[in-house]
């Protein structure tokens, strides 16, 4: 990364040691001289993070609540917006990997009133999911991404299994996902 965000680093938002990860690494790209580039995710692993902790006895690194993570999450996103509106010129790159709409609005709306560099800013959500987040994203110009998890069914089960159970009400039938999905059918047929 000495000229351009290539490799990003993740920081799991869930962790609630993510923010001051987040300073000390962007802090070093600069001493060091190289290109500071993460993807912002909450994170997936919270059944191990725990069982893990209670194993081995030390208290568990991960929040306690849903809503402890999504204030970690914005204050992580905030903070990089931040560093991007004090040095403009910056080449730093943020993916923000998330199906919160409330998240999502308070990147884009941040990056919109302080007339933030956007090329810096992707977001990225998972395929057949939140379709409702990122058409919109896209069409007001923002890079997107749909990302597909890749590997061993043992090691990515728990993964979608999670993203699934936050995404319930695509599974229900209801939600903005699907109504999305009927009014493109009804475009694709024509009717």
């Amino acid at each position: 990364n000495l000229d351009a965000p290539i490799i990003f680093n993740t920081y799991q938002c869930y962790m609630k040691i993510a923010p001051q990860r987040l300073r000390n690494d962007i802090n070093r790209a600069k001493v060091e001289g190289w290109v500071w580039a993460g993807k912002i995710v909450r994170g997936a692993y919270l059944n191990q993070e725990r069982s893990t902790a209670a194993e081995y006895n030390y208290v568990s690194p991960i929040h306690e609540t849903k809503e402890d993570t999504d204030e970690c999450y914005n204050t992580v996103a905030l903070e990089i917006l931040r560093e991007l509106e004090e040095n403009p010129a910056s080449k730093l790159g943020a993916l923000f990997g998330t199906h919160n709409q409330e998240s999502i609005e308070v990147v884009t709306k941040t990056i919109v009133e302080k007339d933030l560099n956007a090329a810096r800013v992707s977001f990225a959500q998972l395929l057949g999911m939140a379709d409702h987040l990122t058409v919109p994203l896209a069409r007001a110009g923002f890079h997107t991404f749909k990302y597909v998890p890749y590997g061993p069914v043992k090691e990515t089960i728990q993964y979608l299994s999670r993203r699934a159970q936050e995404n319930s009400s695509i599974l229900a039938g209801t939600g903005p996902d699907e109504k999305m999905q009927w009014l493109e059918l009804r475009r694709r047929l024509r009717l």
